[in-house]
């Protein structure tokens, strides 16, 4: 862990961002079924829906306004001769993450949803076995070459799923 507050939740957030991005709509994955997570991993259910609020509901689209700033003046009291009482101040209005307790028990979801998808990699892998194991090696090979992009950080504005 950093010392510095900020840097720790940012990537407190961007490790959450990771794991939730999971079981959201992606053009470039299957999402996973969070119904089904949650069933084979109940005893840790409640604190992934408890990071799922976290994600969609303060610090991803803040709609709770959890990450507020407020701006604000102070009003001097009568008795001073300006209006006025100092510069003005802005406050942070934010939940702190407990970087000892909330770290781990992301770690622990982040730990489940990997052995989740292991176990669902392997499931399509055996649908696969078991679609194909009866063809032939010239049947295969008729399907053609593999479709594979090699992912490239080169390009970042461009769609490489609509690059020929």
């Amino acid at each position: 862990m950093d010392k510095n507050l900020y840097i720790n939740q940012a990537l407190f957030i961007a490790a959450l961002s990771g794991l939730m991005k999971c079981f959201q709509y992606s053009a470039a994955c299957q999402k996973l079924d969070i119904a089904d997570f949650k069933a084979k991993n109940q005893n840790i259910a409640s604190e992934f829906d408890k990071f799922k609020d976290w994600r969609n509901k303060h610090y991803l689209h803040d709609e709770n306004s959890m990450t507020e700033t407020t701006a604000l003046l102070f009003v001097a009291p009568e008795s001073h001769n300006q209006a006025l009482g100092g510069l003005p101040s802005v406050i942070w209005n934010s939940v702190q993450i407990d970087y000892v307790e909330d770290v781990q028990k992301l770690r622990e979801v982040l730990k489940a949803v990997e052995q989740y998808i292991v176990v669902k990699i392997d499931e399509i892998g055996q649908k696969l076995i078991d679609k194909y194991k009866d063809k032939t090696r010239e049947e295969l090979l008729a399907f053609g070459s593999a479709n594979i992009r090699l992912c490239s950080i080169a390009e970042p504005n461009i769609n490489r799923n609509e690059k020929q």
